[in-house]
């Protein structure tokens, strides 16, 4: 029990310290099995070996860390970011993965995870446009596209919505809130403060308050039906999540994307070459930036009339009866 509280003390100075006592004490068997380090930089932290079953690391900063032949059964890994670690080995048994960012990860999640899931299924259905999402040149038969499969709760929408007024600017960021990010709606509402635009600013609870006194054309919202403010609005400005980023193409709104983790770089550069998006990197969101962006997706009609041509085509093929005759031709043939 000593050597486990020393050992979580010892991380809270960090990778580096933590590293040099492994290096001075390789023999050492490590088992942190519900510890929790939830939030915690840990870039390049040496976990090879360690067991870490029940560990909870929600959020936890572990890039590039060496994760080899660890025990993650049962760990909480959500939102955790593993850009480039090294999971070679390593037992993800049981693992909450929601949100982790995988990007560059030698592994691992998708090898002995993911594609074996995939390998037994009889069928696949992918929920998105293949014009975006580009499907690899030799799909397997039992993979299907269907388009994107919209979905939100059934919810009155807000009064403000419906009353008359000049269009809106949405700016959203993700549900599951990535540490950070209301750097993207503070640097939105700014941008936009002299547009002539009405502004929906949707955040999480805990960010609300970052966002200070709002001026009188701005309006802050939890959840709102997408439904209920795309139909309305002159432009995006996003986390390029896959889910609003979808929504917007589905209504044929052009965006500002500013991808802040997991997949959205990738979603960001696909909107992007689509000519529907302007992307601002992470590291460079900042006031200035962000109105560039806007005032560049603005003035040129090209990235709405891209946005509204793949709108047209994407209500035209109705994605929800695509995948519903998937599934009925797949439970017809499975009775046979």
């Amino acid at each position: 029990m000593r050597i486990v509280e020393h050992l979580l003390r010892l991380l809270k100075f960090g990778s580096a310290a933590w590293n040099g006592w492994r290096e001075e004490h390789p023999s050492v068997a490590i088992a942190l099995d519900e510890a929790k380090l939830d939030g915690m930089i840990l870039i390049g932290i040496n976990f090879s070996n360690v067991s870490l079953r029940r560990a909870s690391l929600h959020a936890t900063n572990l890039m590039n860390a060496d994760l080899r032949q660890a025990d993650l059964t049962g760990a909480n890994l959500s939102e955790a970011d593993l850009i480039a670690a090294n999971l070679s080995g390593a037992t993800l048994s049981g693992a909450q993965l929601w949100e982790a960012d995988f990007l560059g990860a030698s592994i691992g999640v998708f090898r002995y995870w993911f594609q074996p899931l995939m390998r037994r299924a009889t069928m696949v259905l992918h929920a998105t446009d293949a014009a975006f999402d580009i499907p690899p040149i030799c799909l397997p038969g039992h993979h299907h596209y269907a388009g994107p499969l919209l979905w939100e709760p059934t919810m009155v929408a807000p009064e403000f919505l419906r009353t008359p007024g000049p269009r809106w600017v949405l700016v959203s960021v993700s549900t599951l809130p990535q540490a950070g990010e209301v750097a993207i709606a503070q640097a939105a509402v700014r941008a936009l403060r002299h547009e002539g635009l009405r502004v929906l600013v949707t955040v999480a609870p805990d960010h609300a308050a970052e966002l200070g006194e709002l001026p009188e054309h701005v309006y802050l919202s939890g959840y709102v039906p997408h439904s209920a403010v795309m139909a309305a609005s002159r432009l995006i400005i996003s986390h390029a999540g896959h889910g609003i980023v979808m929504k917007a193409l589905y209504y044929g709104v052009p965006m500002v994307l500013v991808p802040w983790g997991r997949d959205q770089p990738g979603v960001a550069a696909r909107a992007e070459a689509l000519g529907v998006a302007a992307v601002v990197r992470r590291d460079a969101c900042n006031d200035a930036s962000v109105a560039q962006a806007l005032r560049q997706v603005l003035d040129n009609a090209h990235f709405t009339q891209r946005a509204r041509a793949i709108s047209k085509r994407l209500q035209v093929e109705d994605a929800v009866a695509e995948a519903c005759a998937q599934i009925e031709l797949f439970g017809s043939s499975a009775i046979r």
